[in-house]
């Protein structure tokens, strides 16, 4: 798949779904799997290059698993009035490792995000992560690419298998910093590439297949099960809407009119395209503006505008108001989406979704972008 060419990338499609559909699985691990791999996979781009990373490891692996399952690890009110977890394994009166782990952790820390569950009780989330990187080294992993009683390595190979179960101290060991255990998933060629380019389109598809799974698992309609599973604005950013517009001095971000009435928070990369809502992502609106520019990406001057922004200000707004960032997260993110336009693609540059401007792409903007990153 060297070169990601649209033949590449439909050939990697094909093949990815093929795996979905034929594996065979009891639980939605390969869900977060496929999730948290396409996540690492645009975060860790390299940011002057546009180059999707070629190893992750199970370690970070394990942080977006945690985090994907975080909102599913609530209760769910049944028709019969039960409230419990919902079940992501296929068998009777039993929860998935993951999840139970998951649940029991954020049972302790009901109303915080994985990010200020850490920040509370850092011992306690770093035991969490342990654990569940072993669930993922010992199931998951080596299981995902069984097809059949084959194992047919499209996605990555890594350095052991299924008899791995047997050696959690070998695994334990190299948690404490010692050992030989080679924690390293190393993506195909071309993989990584495939999974960031086509983030946009597989996380929607995957959202349903796993709605899917649970709804079988649990006997439900599919019908309200994504939104409870996945949410849209999972951290609640509403809440920063004044403190980004202060910041701002009262002023919208995209059109620089003062912020009058209800002022919304909108995510610069649309969190359509990659659910990022680090503190540097967060820009305050109009909610005209807000809805006019939705899931496009923003033309030129918008991108040049918010890319020179303040980082000390922001890191004093994100520590007054203990919300997390990561401002190389988010840089990467960005990278990698702007990194694609190309002569011809839709930017968004102004108003409403009913009277919006926008404009094809020209050279000039590619090669604004460009400038606006530094990029060789």
């Amino acid at each position: 798949m060297a070169g990601s060419s649209t033949r590449d990338l439909g050939r990697f499609l094909e093949d990815l779904l093929d795996l979905l559909d034929r594996g065979s699985f009891t639980a939605t691990y390969k869900y977060a799997v496929l999730l948290g791999l396409i996540d690492l996979c645009v975060e860790g781009a390299d940011a002057t290059r546009g180059v999707a990373p070629t190893t992750v490891t199970t370690r970070q692996l394990a942080e977006k698993v945690v985090a994907l399952y975080w909102p599913q690890a609530r209760p769910w009110r049944f028709e019969d009035d039960r409230v419990e977890v919902l079940r992501q394994v296929n068998m009777k009166n039993r929860q998935a490792s993951i999840v139970r782990l998951v649940q029991a952790f954020r049972a302790r820390h009901e109303d915080r995000s994985p990010a200020r569950a850490r920040r509370a009780d850092p011992t306690g989330f770093e035991k969490l992560i342990r654990k569940v990187e072993w669930e993922l080294i010992k199931n998951p992993l080596p299981r995902l690419q069984i097809i059949g009683r084959e194992t047919v390595p499209l996605l990555y190979r890594i350095a052991w298998d299924l008899s791995i179960e047997g050696e959690k101290r070998r695994v334990t060991a190299y948690q404490r910093g010692v050992g030989d255990f080679d924690n390293r998933i190393r993506l195909l060629d071309g993989v990584g590439e495939g999974l960031a380019a086509l983030g946009p389109l597989l996380r929607p598809v995957l959202h349903r297949e796993w709605a899917a799974m649970v709804a079988r698992f649990n006997d439900l309609p599919e019908s309200r099960l994504e939104e409870f599973l996945f949410g849209s604005r999972r951290e609640g950013v509403a809440r920063l809407a004044r403190p980004l517009a202060e910041m701002q001095h009262g002023d919208c971000f995209y059109c620089g009119r003062p912020l009058k009435g209800a002022v919304e928070v909108d995510h610069f990369v649309p969190w359509s395209r990659h659910p990022d809502d680090g503190l540097d992502n967060l820009v305050a609106a109009h909610r005209s503006c807000n809805g006019g520019k939705s899931d496009l990406l923003a033309a030129p001057e918008h991108l040049a505008r918010w890319l020179h922004r303040s980082p000390a200000r922001i890191e004093r707004l994100a520590r007054h108001l203990g919300w997390p960032r990561d401002r190389d997260r988010t840089r990467a993110i960005s990278s990698w989406m702007y990194r694609r336009v190309r002569p011809g693609s839709v930017l968004w540059i102004e108003g409403n979704k009913r009277r919006r401007r926008v404009r094809r792409a020209t050279p000039e903007d590619v090669a604004a972008i460009a400038r606006a990153y530094g990029w060789r």
